[in-house]
């Protein structure tokens, strides 16, 4: 056998006041980045009695409050933030939302200083935004923007290319409006694009958008079974069976849940039979494996004020088992904790936490030291491509008999983002004999034959483009590019009516066609430039990029 089942038990150490990153305040969420690319991990926190504050990881021994000299400016009530390199200049830039308070875009200088520029980018909007999670939903290489609001029409920021921003919620189709919560863009279907999961309380059902390839969303929730309707809150992903599907784990008021993906057809309620149901207030979620011994455990943050359940670890013990980390004694608090995030703190190969505490209590940062000599890996991908961050790229790696996937996030658990690395552990495993990665725009890349115990950079390979755009499985536009025709292959009914929207690459509609007999749109009117082709028959929806030459 490769592992070792008799694997050492879990030890998390409280590190916040010896780190200096014990602050309270009222503490929300926790979103990890290297921003200034000095190779350790830095925090951001969002607070909402406190102004927020930029953590400075010094050399993995302790945090550097640089809050004020890096230009962050104070937003009343933070609520959640994400990193994410939105003009692909290798710098990672920052966003952040507040409680009806606005929201603030902060471009990386590349200096330990930040600019902000969220009114001339256009989002800077007064929504109750409760989480954000960035995804390049489109697959044009630029890292959009989405915020789920409490209440309130969700946005969905289009990245134009030009540090401006337009909100292309209707065009997408991502227009929940409800009591938004937990948000998570991931691959539950490996077609190689960000599908959107969204939790909702009150009693109102989840939704999951499928992504066609474009960017247009459709909630199959129920047709997959993971609509469940309760008082939802954070959510995570991750491989927990080690099938090379993503799962879910979802946080409520009440029993929590964890969908098993059965090959991205369809989702199996397996909670109660893996007994990580229990109740509480479940506000953070973590899915990592903190003893490296090849599975994914999972950490859930309970706000005990509200319900008297502390936090609690789930150990994996394979087979879809788990059971509760009693000796991990100083991670089960009773504090309020809300937002959570995993980072490697001192890159040694153990991922740790930090929890955010909403009441009375301070923050609190777990350095993970839990005895183990089981190996592991660290993947840190950089898009070329793909937008700069890699988010939104899947890794499969594989070892022996033993195989898992995961992909990179922005945004997850409640308000929080954990670290854009890739984590694997290992077991027993001393060598791992493929690791395949799923970037997002470019072929699939394959490495073999790879040592254990390392952190490891993967630059996508630098590939030339097809002078022509990449199109829907199905219809696709012909000339494209174009000049004065275009013509629409592909379609499966050829006598039923075909609407044709254009839009504008800022979401305007210019123009609309019907088409019952030709299937040719004149497109000399349009100036040379890129646009957008939303095709609808029969109920049915594409969208297709058009470059007019």
């Amino acid at each position: 056998m490769y592992l070792n089942y008799a694997s050492a038990q879990s030890s998390f150490v409280e590190f916040a006041e010896s780190a200096l990153c014990a602050d309270d305040g009222q503490g929300v969420g926790v979103s990890v980045a290297d921003f200034n690319n000095d190779g350790f991990e830095d925090l951001y926190i969002t607070f909402r009695s406190q102004p927020d504050i930029l953590y400075k990881n010094i050399n993995g021994e302790y945090f550097e409050n640089i809050t004020s000299s890096a230009g962050i400016s104070q937003l009343s009530k933070s609520q959640a933030a994400a990193w994410g390199d939105f003009d692909n200049d290798g710098w990672i830039d920052l966003f952040v939302a507040s409680q009806n308070k606005g929201k603030r875009l902060y471009q990386n200088n590349g200096d330990e200083t930040f600019t902000e520029r969220a009114f001339e980018a256009g989002v800077q909007t007064e929504t109750n935004t409760t989480s954000i999670a960035l995804s390049d939903i489109d697959n044009d290489g630029l890292l959009d923007i989405y915020t789920a609001n409490l209440g309130e029409e969700n946005t969905l920021y289009k990245n134009n290319g030009n540090w401006t921003f337009t909100n292309y919620v209707y065009f997408y189709n991502a227009t929940d409006d409800q009591i938004s919560m937990g948000i998570a863009f991931f691959d539950f279907d490996n077609d190689k694009d960000d599908d959107l999961y969204l939790s909702h309380d009150a009693n109102q059902a989840a939704i999951l958008y499928e992504n066609n390839g474009q960017g247009f969303l459709t909630n199959i929730a129920g047709a997959l079974g993971v609509n469940v309707a309760k008082n939802g809150m954070g959510l995570d992903v991750g491989d927990l069976n080690n099938d090379g599907w993503l799962d879910l784990y979802l946080a409520n008021l009440g029993p929590n849940n964890l969908f098993i993906n059965q090959n991205g057809t369809s989702f199996l309620d397996r909670s109660e039979e893996s007994e990580v149901d229990e109740g509480g207030m479940g506000w953070g979620i973590n899915i990592f494996d903190y003893n490296n011994d090849t599975r994914q455990d999972i950490f859930v943050a309970n706000d005990s004020y509200f319900a008297p359940f502390p936090n609690v670890l789930y150990t994996n013990q394979g087979d879809l088992q788990f059971t509760k980390s009693h000796d991990a004694h100083e991670l089960a608090t009773l504090a309020g904790s809300y937002g959570t995030a995993v980072l490697d703190f001192n890159n040694d190969g153990k991922e740790d936490l930090f929890v955010c505490n909403t009441h009375q209590d301070r923050n609190y940062f777990y350095t993970n030291q839990t005895d183990s000599t089981n190996n592991w890996i660290d993947l840190q991908l950089e898009g070329t491509l793909t937008n700069k961050t890699a988010i939104g790229t899947r890794v499969l790696i594989e070892a022996g008999d033993f195989k898992t996937t995961d992909q990179i996030m922005s945004g997850s658990g409640w308000a929080s983002q954990n670290r854009l690395a890739l984590h694997f552990g290992l077991g027993t495993h001393e060598v791992i004999d493929r690791i395949t990665i799923f970037w997002p725009r470019s072929e699939n890349q394959i490495l073999e034959n790879i040592a254990v115990n390392q952190i490891l950079k993967i630059k996508e390979p630098e590939v030339t483009q097809a002078n022509t755009i990449e199109q829907n499985n199905d219809w696709y536009l012909f000339p494209n590019p174009g000049t004065d025709v275009t013509g629409i292959k592909g379609i499966r009914d050829l006598h039923s009516p075909i609407k044709i929207e254009i839009y504008n690459s800022q979401g305007k509609l210019l123009d609309e066609h019907n088409l019952s007999s030709s299937l040719e749109i004149n497109t000399s009117a349009l100036v040379a430039g890129v646009y957008y082709f939303k095709m609808i028959q029969k109920g049915e929806h594409r969208v297709l990029k058009y470059l007019k030459l």
